[in-house]
């Protein structure tokens, strides 16, 4: 009996191998179908931005009081007027350069500065390492939301001071991303070799440690970029991001908030426009996970799951 249940037993697992492989290249495969639909969403809204002079039919601050609120497709209004009768199709396109502009930027200074603290603490640990993380965990330790509320109040509402504010805030997620990874890389014996060599510190950060933590960062910009959109609308709708009438689509949002009864396209175009943004970046981010994942990859390629033999 103990015979057969032994002979059974591998051949129950070999049956299951197959079925959890598929499951995992049908979850890979949807995750890259979603990845690949974010990336055209990204675009799209990239081109809008690139060429709003081109694609938008009207000026996004023209206004014509005599067509206050017209509803989708009135006279040549695509998504309707607000309530100065401003074209909304045309402030969403115009709107679309402050979201990914204040993105990217924001993304870039969190970046700059948390990279760089991120390797510096895990290479050289001991109370460098303390020192930086307890200053990371103070910043972190705030809701995000309300530490970039704090910061704009203090430096005025204004579109530099939305990129700043929502980069300090990001900080601390990079640097604590980069110094984990920096931990584990450190103890590989390929960074041993090399400080035994007597290779210098900045030239093992540079040529071992940073090729080898990079791709995270990939990943989380993807996702940082979603959070700085919320950011900026969050802000722009409290009344404390850029402020009119230069058109974001938070401050769209916060204009159509009490005429959501009467005048429903004046929240939900621009509500839309930062749903399907936020949706593409956040896909976008889980593909570059699975692409640059080894684990995962190793598992799919030899149909079994990580860390089996």
């Amino acid at each position: 009996m103990a015979t057969d249940r032994a002979v059974a037993a591998p051949a129950a697992l070999a049956g299951r191998r197959p079925r959890a492989g598929f499951r995992r290249m049908l979850r890979v495969g949807l995750g890259l179908r979603l990845g690949v639909f974010g990336l055209v969403v990204i675009v799209v809204v990239s081109l809008l931005a690139l060429f709003a002079p081109w694609v938008a039919p009207f000026a996004p601050e023209k206004t014509d009081f005599s067509l206050m609120t017209a509803p989708p497709g009135s006279l040549g209004h695509l998504m309707g007027t607000d309530i100065q009768g401003r074209d909304v199709f045309s402030r969403l396109v115009y709107g679309s350069r402050v979201s990914l502009l204040v993105g990217v930027i924001a993304v870039g200074i969190a970046i700059l500065a948390g990279v760089p603290i991120g390797l510096f603490a895990g290479f050289m640990g001991g109370f460098v390492d303390d020192l930086l993380m307890r200053v990371m965990d103070t910043l972190y330790s705030f809701p995000t939301i309300l530490l970039a509320l704090v910061i704009v109040a203090v430096l005025q509402p204004g579109l530099v001071n939305v990129m700043v504010a929502v980069g300090i805030t990001s900080i601390p997620l990079y640097a604590r991303l980069v110094r984990g990874s920096t931990l584990s890389v450190r103890e590989t014996d390929y960074v041993t070799a090399a400080k035994a060599i007597g290779a210098r510190s900045p030239r093992i950060l540079a040529l071992h440690i940073w090729p080898n933590v990079s791709a995270p960062i990939l990943v989380q910009g993807s996702l940082g970029m979603a959070f700085a959109v919320l950011a900026e609308a969050s802000l722009s709708f409290l009344g404390l991001g850029v402020p009119p009438p230069t058109p974001t689509w938070g401050g769209m949002l916060r204009d159509g908030f009490s005429f959501i009864d009467t005048a429903w396209w004046l929240s939900v175009f621009p509500g839309l426009a930062i749903f399907f943004l936020v949706l593409a970046f956040n896909f976008v981010g889980d593909a570059l996970r699975d692409a640059l994942d080894p684990r995962l990859a190793h598992s799919l390629g030899s149909g079994r799951g990580p860390g089996k033999e």
